[in-house]
């Protein structure tokens, strides 16, 4: 309901400065699947990491890419997305699967084992004033973010963008049809391959085959 009511939120990511990126690193024209608007707050004291604090990679598809773009100025202490670009992050998960480490879906490592791997110089961290960010492939790069000091909370516009034949069949933000003053492109970007209800989720396809 918000995106219908704010449609210049969308017509702004239509824009080729915003997707036209994507399209070179896919190799395809992909579709929107949802804008967000992420916010992060410190949790409560003492409560262990969830799952988007600890380091893991993205299970919307094996190649995507998700543009973050702050709401305010974001430093250290707000929490930034971080990650270790992708060849570093192919080495540590090999390292850890020799070590007897999971690489299903929704595994989450800590700080120690992967470090162990990689140096923290080459750890990628998005801070940066209002209005900057960063595209970044997270189903390829070992990440966490929202790790907020107290006092201090982050809201960052999240934009993903997937391929139309894609692995997982995911829910997706449920823009309005295509406007016909649209070109050819910005209507594709508009049209997922499927319409699913609010909230609906699907499991891992390629885990339900097996090996």
């Amino acid at each position: 309901e918000f995106l219908a009511v704010h449609d210049e939120l969308v017509a702004t990511v239509l824009q080729d400065a915003w997707f036209g990126p994507v399209v070179e690193y896919l190799g395809t024209v992909p579709f929107l699947a949802r804008i967000t608007l992420a916010h992060s707050a410190p949790g409560p004291a003492g409560e262990p990491s969830v799952y988007h604090q600890r380091f893991h990679l993205d299970n919307d598809d094996t190649r995507h890419v998700k543009l973050y773009v702050h709401a305010h100025d974001v430093g250290m202490e707000h929490g930034p997305v971080a990650f270790l670009p992708a060849r570093a992050s192919e080495r540590v998960l090999a390292a850890l699967a020799r070590e007897g480490h999971s690489r299903a879906a929704d595994t989450t490592y800590d700080d120690e084992d992967v470090f162990r791997h990689a140096s923290r110089d080459e750890l990628v961290t998005v801070t940066g004033p209002a209005g900057s960010g960063v595209f970044a492939d997270l189903s390829r790069c070992l990440h966490y973010g929202s790790r907020v000091e107290r006092g201090r909370e982050r809201a960052v516009l999240v934009v993903e963008f997937l391929r139309y034949h894609r692995l997982h069949e995911n829910s997706t933000n449920q823009f309005a049809p295509p406007r016909v003053e649209l070109d050819r492109v910005r209507r594709m970007l508009l049209t997922p391959p499927k319409r699913y209800p609010r909230g609906h989720f699907l499991g891992d396809l390629a885990r339900e085959l097996g090996p």
